[in-house]
């Protein structure tokens, strides 16, 4: 048992290095980057050693995305404590974009390119940052704060900021007319305009 649980630990140690290696890669050079030849020399590890934990570089992609799915969800978790729901919404939303700008690579990774595999963080270790969306929407609703209309109630509300802050995003990373340095107060403005909308009785 002992034997056992020491072999588990250390498996998923390497394949841990694995993934930061891949997400070192990625991050400096982009994902087109990416070889399992190169892996292999940044952990020193065998090319066939690395087949053993994924069969193929879409299944390392698909694994360095899911990382950075639970890394920004465990992010946008902590920017909204102990605020009111308005201010907590807008941190996350800024959160979010703060993310998607210090890491663009793994972003775009994540969600601008179609991977071989589905890409959904364990629940079982973080919660998605859309859940954690719905949650923070539906606390607001029900603090009196966020006011539901008809055909645009809770599930609107969060695909709604979801669709702002990732469009936002998308458009900074992709667009060269809409760089990061001369957007923050026109992004922040704009995440206060769509959370006070909500407000609007």
């Amino acid at each position: 048992m002992g034997k056992g649980k020491t072999r588990e630990r250390r498996q998923a140690r390497t394949r841990e290095a694995i993934i930061q290696a891949a997400e070192a890669i990625i991050q400096t050079q982009g994902p087109d980057a990416l070889s399992m030849r190169e892996v292999a020399e940044l952990t020193d590890y065998s090319a066939s050693n690395l087949y053993e934990y994924f069969a193929s570089k879409d299944d390392l992609l698909a694994a360095v995305a899911n990382e950075a799915l639970m890394r920004l969800a465990t992010q946008v978790g902590q920017s909204a404590t102990g605020l009111s729901p308005r201010e907590r919404l807008l941190a996350y939303g800024q959160s979010y974009l703060e993310f998607a700008r210090t890491h663009a690579d793994l972003y775009l990774l994540t969600f601008g390119r179609k991977l071989a595999h589905s890409v959904l963080a364990d629940p079982e270790k973080t919660p998605s940052t859309y859940s954690l969306l719905l949650q923070l929407v539906r606390e607001g609703i029900e603090a009196g704060d966020f006011v539901p209309r008809p055909d645009f109630g809770l599930q609107e509300m969060a695909f709604g900021c979801w669709s702002l802050v990732h469009g936002i995003a998308m458009l900074h990373l992709t667009m060269q007319d809409v760089p990061w340095e001369t957007g923050t107060a026109g992004d922040r403005q704009t995440l206060e305009c769509f959370i006070d909308g909500l407000i609007q009785r």
